[in-house]
């Protein structure tokens, strides 16, 4: 597929400014065309996401695969530069744009999907052949529900009718994905007369959006600054901002960097997507409304470096150092113990926030 971009600096080699534009698809892979099926008991809180008030539940589950499934397209634009000013010796600004645009994205429909899709269509839901009531669909003994409304009056009608729902979600090449972001680099480096030297270093991304179609009939909804659990492509936390910054100081034989790292807060909607705007605007008022604080800790790293009488390193060094200094646990959402909520089987992301707290360790190397 065609990649074309372009390079130019327009003064001189302080300012370069670049971009790119390109197309491409990726092959489905062969795992969801051809894997395994999964038959289980689907997470408890599928049912009050998809409809509030009932309970929570379980209910017969299928994960199955699609062999007809197409490749993904994708189209994508950058557009940055990187500034070394003169006037400011050892300092390099690097900022990125890009956005990326792809249709046919494969994944799950989602079951919360389904359930509600069903229940607002009945028969003419396009979802209508992936749930039924006695046996999987296509199965002896499944029957459609056929109405709308039938889904939920089903269940609600006796908790028992929950293990009598059987629901399968294929891999599909769903609507697509939307995605903006700016990814910034700041190096800066200060030598000293009899303090050594000093380097800043901080690594930033920033989702200006992320919004995801889950099926071709929806619109696309923003995820970024959002935690979502609703298994319809774009899952976990998607925090809108987070850095990486070090405070790097060097002096002889020691070698001492102090590392911070930031994930700003995000808002749990459980679901999110379709199932989140059809609920959230429905009683209880507290539903959707949990919140995960941002989240920060700091690294310390201190090494020594044997050298020889000419000053020249002799492949020896020793560091001791601890990750998560303050031992900073990850944060939970206020919505944790509500069935809506996005972890109702963790009270956090710990893909995104590491659930280690302190670490502390010796190192120590050998080259020759």
């Amino acid at each position: 597929m065609p990649k074309i971009g372009f390079f130019w600096q327009p003064i001189d080699k302080a300012f370069t400014l670049r971009g790119t534009y390109s197309r491409s698809f990726t092959a489905p892979p062969l795992y969801q065309g051809y894997g395994p099926i999964n038959n289980r008991l689907a997470g408890p809180g599928i049912v009050p996401a998809a409809f509030p008030g009932l309970a929570a539940g379980l209910t017969p589950v299928q994960d199955g695969v699609n062999p007809g499934l197409k490749p993904a397209k994708a189209q994508s634009y950058s557009i940055g530069g990187v500034f070394k000013p003169a006037f400011v010796p050892r300092l390099r600004i690097e900022a990125d744009y890009s956005f990326i645009k792809e249709a046919g994205f494969p994944g799950g429909i989602g079951f919360s999907n389904i359930f509600l899709d069903v229940n607002q269509n009945g028969a003419a839901s396009i979802f209508a052949g992936n749930i039924a009531k006695g046996n999987f669909p296509g199965s002896p003994g499944a029957t459609p529900f056929a109405n709308p409304g039938d889904l939920r009056a089903y269940l609600a009608a006796d908790p028992a009718n929950y293990n009598n729902v059987y629901a399968i979600d294929r891999f599909t090449n769903l609507g697509g994905i939307r995605v903006k972001t700016v990814n910034a680099t700041i190096d800066y480096s200060v030598p000293t007369h009899g303090w050594g030297s000093f380097a800043v270093t901080s690594a930033m991304a920033y989702f200006i959006s992320y919004r995801f179609q889950a099926i071709p009939s929806q619109k696309f909804y923003e995820y970024a600054g959002t935690a979502t659990n609703g298994g319809t492509g774009v899952q976990g936390v998607l925090p809108k901002f987070r850095a990486y910054t070090t405070l790097d100081w060097s002096m002889g034989n020691f070698d001492v960097i102090l590392g911070n790292t930031y994930v700003s807060a995000v808002r749990d909607r459980g679901a999110g997507g379709i199932t989140y705007e059809t609920n959230s605007a429905k009683t209880p008022a507290t539903a959707f409304a949990g919140r995960i604080k941002p989240y920060t800790t700091f690294d310390l790293r201190v090494a020594y470096q044997v050298r020889d009488r000419d000053g020249h390193p002799n492949g020896f060094s020793l560091a001791v150092g601890a990750n998560d200094l303050f031992d900073r646990m990850p944060p939970v959402s206020t919505n944790v113990f509500t069935p809506s909520a996005a972890y109702t089987d963790n009270t956090a992301d710990v893909s995104t926030y590491s659930p280690l707290g302190r670490l502390v360790y010796v190192q120590a190397s050998v080259k020759f």
